[in-house]
């Protein structure tokens, strides 16, 4: 065959190659958009959870702050009850103290009327022998001993062989006025007969001694206060 009677021959694309080569292209473009997509929402997710993270400290450690008050606060309320309890018991203590020493001021209350009616009985019972004589003139015993003065003034006017036992005589204290009666005057512990003997025993007063106001009995006459034999005489 002949140079020139050869024919020019054409490449023809093939439509399925061409088809191939778009499909790859366009595989890549997804893929990389896929990519693209991933990195961005990892990194979406990323500073979200960096985002959440810091919000969720902040909270931790605001919520730690307000534990760490609310725990302060039940502290000193406890530190307070306990103080109170403390408190209530040393009042208790004290309330059974205070009863205690009611019923001790009590007791005493009732020991005092006890000694108060026998220290009264027996002031009573040391005034039964006491004598009350008036009608003696102001200022006659003056200078004299006012027991020797009326002992003697009873051993005159009732006839009397001894002088009587007085403890002790005198004037009441109430001034007599001028002109007026005369204050009277009183005796104490007195027998109108002397005790065993001769001569009366030395008291205090030179006319009575415990020994001899023992001695004394019912077979003694004593002059009552309600005599008027001696006011009479004087």
């Amino acid at each position: 065959m002949s140079p020139s009677s050869r024919k020019k021959v054409t490449a023809v694309p093939d439509p399925k190659a061409n088809s191939a080569s778009a499909a790859r292209g366009d595989e890549a473009t997804i893929l990389q958009a896929i990519r693209s997509l991933r990195e961005d929402l990892l990194k979406k997710i990323d500073d979200n959870a960096e985002m959440q993270s810091k919000e969720l400290r902040r909270e931790i450690s605001q919520l730690r702050d307000e534990l760490r008050s609310a725990i302060d606060r039940v502290s000193s309320r406890t530190k307070a009850l306990e103080d109170r309890v403390e408190s209530l018991d040393s009042a208790n203590d004290h309330s059974d103290l205070i009863t205690t020493l009611e019923r001790d001021v009590q007791q005493l209350k009732k020991d005092m009327k006890i000694f108060s009616d026998r220290s009264e009985d027996l002031e009573a019972r040391s005034r039964r022998c006491n004598l009350r004589i008036t009608g003696i003139q102001e200022k006659r015993e003056a200078g004299k001993n006012p027991t020797d003065f009326v002992a003697k003034l009873l051993q005159e006017s009732l006839g009397l062989e001894k002088e009587s036992l007085l403890d002790s005589c005198h004037r009441t204290p109430t001034g007599s006025a001028s002109g007026g009666p005369a204050t009277p005057c009183l005796c104490g512990e007195m027998s109108l007969l002397p005790g065993e003997g001769s001569d009366p025993p030395q008291g205090s007063h030179g006319h009575r001694s415990d020994n001899v106001t023992r001695r004394q009995d019912q077979s003694i006459p004593r002059l009552h206060p309600s005599s008027r034999e001696a006011e009479s005489r004087l």
